[in-house]
Parts: structure tokens; C-alpha cells; sequence
């Protein structure tokens, strides 16, 4: 350590030696401004000093409080306190404090500690620390995370927890972590390296996590405004919080629900560094089926790079439906991927410079686009040749045997030119794109069914609220309406499934 200023003072009285060959009490304080690492150290001490088990100075019944900005301590929360008991050995350079609390980061700390080479560069703190209560939005602060304003406010409330600590001239280590944050358990470990240059590492296991209970609750809607429905505002990207984070660490989750999605068993490494983000590998028990993929992030001065690659495989539609949009529109084995790159400072930034490409496959499945409460059970579909599955639940909505798409995204907009659907009394095929950022789609479909000319229809206008057009009588609406189960109203599905 290297210092600017040292100042000590101390009141000194003779006290009895109890064998030693000399004894003072001593009472005091001591500030210290240092320059490598910056900190600033105010304390107050009082102790029996005696000499030493190699001569020199100890201190018996210490006993210190102070408070410390800087050293360690995250940038937004800077500033600790502390008290101690113990003793000190300045002859062995060693320190014991069987008793000792501290206030950071918003956490309520005690615990005991032991210390070796005290008064030099190779200087090591150990012990075990418990946290008795804390405030995990400051503990976020401390983490350079946004503040979050929570829909449930139930959470983000209490965190508490124990570990064993380590603190030397590297950096500070917490190892058998064992914690809770509100309802969530978490094991592991977590550590900063380099003080000069903080650098987190991490190896945490959590149980099960919903973090739209930590998202904000959306504004409600305005009454009798009269006004059309408006688009939100657009969100910033994290792009000085990627661009200044510097991490490394495995994540894992027996179970983590987001935007109404839930992934089981969750496994992510994480690395951070030079405004590059990377979550790389990412993997996942997901609806049945196995989710794979990565993400990765480039900030920039003012705006961020992203791209996500994911794939999933064998999973059903119909919970990830009921999930994510609230109804089960579609329902069958699906292989699903993504693989798109934006750039931008805001997320509608990002989706209007999407480019990559995307795909799906449904197989023995149904859709109700009209609403479960329209629609009538149907049993499950069964391409010719097949044997039907003794004990085959039935379905709600119009079974089929196959679906699939390819699509390439430019500009963010998302084309297809070979969606096809097979059913037992239907193939329906199509062309068109949509835009997410634009809120537009202009799709032509085309039905063909047994016994009935083809139905060319059209699907357009606004992609949360499209038009549908059929050039055909209204016996051919109704049969499309009974084999196809299109509704020939307003279509939910697109605002429920991406807006």
C-alpha cells in the first residue's frame, strides 16, 4: 500500500502487566488517505498494549470501529463501517478478531476474522461472515445494475446468507456462499480481482427464480381519451452498463421464468470485458424439448450490437403458447431457431435493423387462432399410414399433421416464401412478410381442400390488429370458418404472441 497521509493519535496510561514486562492502555484514532489503492480509513481504537510474543508491540482486549471509503468497495457504494474485538500481534504481524460486524453494499454483515502479514503487501483477512438482513436493491446498486421498479412489491425485500471470507492485496473471495434472496436459495461463490481494475467471478447455483415479479408493472391505459392505441415508448439498451462490466462465471438455475417463459435446469457461462458481452454456452430444459443457443453483445460509444442465436428442439408449443401469449393458439412438437443481429441505442432501434434469418417445425399439432372459447375439441391429428396412439388426448382447435417456414429477416422486417401447413382436410400455403418495429404484415395465403376451389386469402394492415380478405361467397367462408377454424374477424394472435 502506498499512502498520502497518515495521521494517529492516542491517549497512553500505565496499566498492570499481568507478567509482561510492561503494559499500557491505549485509546485513539487513526486516519489514513491511500494512494494505491484509493481509499480514505477513519477509526477510533482502544486496546492493552503489551509487548509481543517476538518482542515489538501487541495489542490485548482491541477493540475497533471505523468507517472506509474506497479500496474494494463498488463505485456506488463506496463507503463502509465496522467494529472489532480481538487482538493483534504486530511482532507476528497477525490479527484475531472472534467478533466483528460491517455495513456495505446495503448488507448488515458479522462474523469473525483472522489476519496474517498485516502491515505488508503480501496481507491476508479470513474468516466466516453471516448476513443477518440486507437491502438487495442496494446490493444491485453496488453491482452497477439499474434500479428496478418491481410489479410485485413483495420482492427485492430481504436477502440473507453466510460465507467464508478472504481478503488479501488480489482481491476479496466469498466461497460455500449459501444465501437467500427473497424466495430464491443460492450456492457458490463470487469474488473481485484487481482492485485497480475490478474484475467479477462467479459460480452461483439458484433454485427457482421469476423475474417478472421483479419487472416493472406496465402503465395502465388511458380511459376516454379516445385516442388510438399508442406504441411505448421506446427502452433503452444497458449499453454503458455492458460497456464498462467486466465479469466471468457460470450461472445455473433449477428453474428461471421470464416474459411468461419458463426454463428448467438453466446453464450459462458468462464472460465480460472491453464492452463485449458473451453469454456463451446457454443451455436448457424447455417445454419438454432442450433449448440451446448464445448471446452475444459489442457496446459501442452510443449504442450496442446484439445477436441471438437459439435453438429449440422437441419442445410444446402449447405450454410455451400459454406462456408467453396466455392461450394456447398452437399446440404440437416443435423445432424452433433463431439466429438475428441488430444494432441500436433503444430495443426499437434494434428490431428495425434486425437482419439474419429464422425457422419453425410443428408436427402433430392443432391451432384455435379464433379463441378457445370458440373453438371445439378435435382429436389429434394422424397423417396417413400412421397408427393412432391408443389413449390420444383430444385437442382444442383444428388439427394437423405438419407445419413449417422458413424466414429470412432484412431491415427487420421477417419474409417467407414456403410456409406450408398439412391437416387431415386442408393444405394451406403462403407468402409475406411482417415487421415487429413497423406493427405491419402482408401475408397471401392460399387453402386447398378436398371437394372446394382454392381459396386465395390475405392477411394485412396492422400486425396487432391485421384485416383478413376472402374473395370468395359466403359458403365458402363458412366452410372455411368450419374446416380451417380461420376467424374472419380482427386475429389477436400476432399482438398476444409479439407484442
Amino acid at each position: 500500500m502506498a499512502f498520502s497521509s497518515l495521521l494517529a493519535q492516542a491517549k497512553l496510561s500505565p496499566s498492570q502487566a499481568g507478567g509482561a514486562d510492561w503494559a499500557v492502555q491505549a485509546d485513539g484514532s487513526l486516519a489514513v488517505a491511500g494512494t494505491k489503492p484509493l481509499l480514505n480509513l477513519d477509526g477510533r481504537f482502544s486496546a492493552l498494549a503489551r509487548p509481543g510474543q517476538r518482542g515489538g508491540l501487541a495489542l490485548a482486549n482491541l477493540s475497533l470501529s471505523g468507517r472506509l471509503k474506497g479500496w474494494f468497495l463498488p463505485k456506488r457504494e463506496n463507503e463502509a463501517s465496522f467494529t472489532g474485538k480481538g487482538s493483534a500481534d504486530f511482532s507476528t504481524q497477525t490479527l484475531t478478531l472472534p467478533s466483528a460486524t460491517a455495513q456495505a453494499c446495503g448488507l448488515n454483515l458479522a462474523g469473525s476474522l483472522g489476519g496474517t502479514q498485516i502491515l505488508g503487501a503480501n496481507y491476508s483477512l479470513g474468516g466466516h461472515v453471516r448476513c443477518l438482513d440486507g437491502d438487495p436493491k442496494r446490493v444491485l446498486s453496488a453491482l452497477d445494475m439499474r434500479p428496478l421498479k418491481p410489479s410485485d412489491r413483495r420482492v427485492l425485500t430481504r436477502i440473507s446468507g453466510e460465507a467464508d471470507l478472504s481478503l488479501n492485496a488480489k482481491g476479496v473471495f466469498l466461497t460455500n456462499i449459501t444465501a437467500q434472496v427473497d424466495d430464491t436459495e443460492v450456492r457458490g461463490s463470487y469474488s473481485v480481482g484487481d482492485f485497480d481494475a475490478p474484475r467479477q467471478s462467479f459460480a452461483l447455483q439458484a433454485g427457482q427464480l421469476d423475474l417478472d415479479r421483479y419487472r416493472a408493472a406496465p402503465e395502465p391505459a388511458a380511459r376516454g381519451t379516445g385516442r388510438a392505441e399508442q406504441r411505448p415508448a421506446p427502452e433503452n439498451l444497458p449499453v454503458d452498463e455492458v460497456r464498462e462490466l467486466a465479469l466471468e462465471g457460470v450461472l445455473s438455475f433449477r428453474s428461471l421464468k421470464f416474459h411468461g417463459l419458463t426454463a428448467r435446469r438453466l446453464n450459462a457461462t458468462l464472460m465480460a470485458h472491453g464492452g463485449t458481452l458473451a453469454i456463451k454456452p446457454l443451455s436448457a430444459g424447455f417445454y419438454g424439448g432442450d433449448l440451446t443457443g448464445e448471446v452475444l453483445a459489442q457496446a459501442g460509444q452510443r449504442d450496442m450490437k446484439l445477436r441471438l442465436s437459439l435453438a429449440a428442439k422437441g419442445f410444446q408449443a402449447g405450454g410455451f403458447m400459454l406462456g408467453w401469449a396466455g392461450k394456447e393458439y398452437v399446440t404440437g412438437r416443435t423445432d424452433l431457431f433463431l439466429d438475428l443481429e441488430g444494432t441500436g441505442a433503444t430495443d426499437s432501434e434494434f428490431l428495425r435493423t434486425l437482419e439474419g434469418m429464422a425457422g419453425f417445425k410443428i408436427v402433430d399439432g392443432s391451432y384455435a387462432f379464433a379463441g378457445n372459447a370458440e373453438a371445439t375439441p378435435q382429436k389429434r391429428a394422424v397423417p396417413p399410414g400412421a397408427t393412432p396412439q391408443q389413449g390420444a388426448s383430444s385437442r382444442v382447435g383444428t388439427p394437423f399433421w405438419a407445419a413449417s417456414a422458413k424466414l429470412t429477416v432484412s431491415g427487420g422486417v421477417f419474409q417467407s416464401r414456403d410456409f406450408r401447413l398439412e391437416g387431415p382436410d386442408n393444405i394451406i400455403t403462403g407468402r409475406g412478410s411482417f415487421s415487429v418495429a413497423d406493427d405491419t404484415i402482408n401475408v397471401n395465403l392460399n387453402a386447398n381442400m378436398p371437394g372446394v376451389p382454392d381459396v386465395p386469402m390475405k392477411v394485412f394492415g396492422r400486425l396487432k390488429d391485421p384485416e383478413m380478405n376472402i374473395q370468395a361467397g359466403m359458403l365458402i367462408n363458412n366452410t372455411l370458418k368450419e374446416i380451417l377454424g380461420i376467424p374472419l374477424k380482427p386475429i389477436k394472435f400476432f399482438k398476444d404472441l409479439l407484442f
